[in-house]
């Protein structure tokens, strides 16, 4: 899987900014159902993903929220991009565009998003796929 995604860079106290995504390896993620996981708190996302949070994943949860999302497709990946906003009710919306390449059998992928704070509990996840094009 070729990882493609890096939004925003940091602000002065070092905490990552509303946009920044992540990519997991499907492996990363195989113990998660597809789907999307609200993550407020650096022990949510130990219960979650069964591993602490990455060091470097300065996140400030008093302002953000880490928004995770899984899913399976029954082709390669050759690119992963994601983006997030807040609906009017507060609820979490994430879109997720997949780049597919015939190369590959099913393979999973996963992200990582952070968001701004909602005391939402939904999350709306959209996944779009797009073919790779063939080189000429």
């Amino acid at each position: 899987m070729v990882v493609a995604v890096m939004l925003t860079a940091c602000h002065d106290d070092d905490s990552v900014s509303v946009g920044k995504v992540w990519v997991y390896y499907g492996y990363e993620v195989s113990r998660l159902d597809d789907g999307a996981y609200i993550i407020k708190s650096k022990e949510e996302y130990r219960q979650v993903m069964g591993t602490p949070m990455p060091g470097d994943w300065n996140i400030d949860f008093g302002k953000t929220t880490l928004v995770i999302a899984k899913g399976t497709v029954n082709q390669g990946i050759s690119g992963i991009k994601a983006e997030g906003n807040l609906g009017d009710d507060g609820e979490y919306i994430v879109n997720v565009t997949l780049t597919l390449n015939l190369t590959m059998p099913i393979e999973t992928w996963g992200i990582a998003i952070v968001m701004p704070r909602s005391s939402s509990s939904d999350v709306t996840l959209n996944v779009s796929h797009v073919n790779a094009s063939r080189p000429e």
